[in-house]
């Protein structure tokens, strides 16, 4: 369920504007899983263990408010600035029970249920300054979050609170070179912050020696990057790319650490990604009516970190067209 409302008002002629937008999205899941393990010898014949059943039932609301407004005043000499605040909030709570089936009656199974509510506030300001000029254009930003986490496991008694300040400056210039040629650079830091499903610990049971789950104690992935395009004839784009990321999110599947013969398949941080990459897009036409745009890209990946206690300090080339 979304509900969504814009407020758009014109200060005056010369353009200045001031935008507001509120949004409030509710998002209910819910779910069963049955499970019903029957166990064989190596010869194919019934084993003595006994045969093994399971229920569980899975309800979640991830509730999600957000407000923003932006201004947009023009200067002079073709110039503009622009400005803004958002402020979101978000709560996910997630209840899972399990129940081992036992004489056809549902019980309990305190190891395997989990009830985790997830809180996060982010507060955020930004200011962006654009002018363009002959042959030349430039914008440089700065976005400043504040970002606000609770976590509260119910079903352990135990809470976790983080908090941090991130500063996002931006820099990008394009130059008109002539008719054919257009160059751009781009330099940047960003954020990619873990989902509400990476960070809910709630088990889903693929079997009974495998589940997916969540980790709570995700940080957020932070990059710094460089890019530098060639634009020929407003058809053939060619951009060298390179981006250094700390603590970049990767999916993994891992022994338990706490249970025997149990894998689970999870999302963890690792050390820092490196990337550097040549990627290009063409575009032209067949016919009058068939249009074509044929991509290609080529880039180098380096990863660092630790996998379930084994060191990763490895990369590749890869490429796709």
């Amino acid at each position: 369920v979304l509900f969504r409302s814009n407020l758009r008002h014109n200060l005056d002629s010369a353009g200045k504007m001031l935008t507001v937008d509120a949004d409030y999205a509710v998002y209910p899941s819910w779910g069963t899983q049955d499970f019903k393990a029957t166990y064989f010898d190596a010869q194919g014949a019934p084993s003595s263990k006994l045969p093994e059943a399971l229920h569980g039932d899975q309800t979640g609301l991830t509730d999600i408010k957000s407000i923003k407004a932006d201004y947009t005043h023009p200067l002079h000499k073709n110039a503009k600035l622009e400005a803004g605040l958002k402020m979101s909030y978000v709560t996910a709570d997630n209840d899972l029970r399990f129940y081992n089936i036992i004489d056809n009656q549902n019980v309990p199974d305190p190891g395997k249920t989990y009830h985790f509510v997830y809180t996060e506030q982010i507060n955020a300001a930004y200011m962006n300054y654009n002018r363009e000029w002959d042959n030349w254009s430039v914008q440089i930003g700065l976005r400043t979050e504040q970002t606000m986490i609770h976590g509260n496991d119910k079903t352990a008694d135990s809470t976790f609170s983080r908090s941090y300040v991130q500063p996002f400056p931006s820099f990008a210039v394009q130059r008109h070179l002539n008719a054919s040629h257009d160059l751009d650079i781009t330099l940047s830091r960003r954020i990619e912050r873990p989902n509400y499903e990476q960070m809910n610990p709630s088990k889903f049971y693929l079997d009974p020696t495998t589940y997916k789950a969540g980790y709570p104690f995700l940080n957020p992935a932070l990059s710094y990057s460089a890019e530098l395009s060639h634009i020929y004839k407003q058809r053939l784009i060619t951009t060298l790319n390179y981006t250094k990321t700390t603590a970049p999110l990767t999916e993994v599947i891992q022994p338990s650490p706490t249970e025997s013969k149990v894998t689970i398949q999870t999302t963890k941080n690792l050390t820092s990604m490196d990337y550097i990459g040549v990627s290009g897009a063409y575009q032209f036409s067949f016919f009058k009516w068939w249009n074509n745009t044929t991509n290609f890209d080529i880039y180098y990946g380096h990863y660092t970190g630790d996998i379930a206690g084994a060191n990763l300090n490895a990369g590749r080339i890869t490429y796709d067209c």
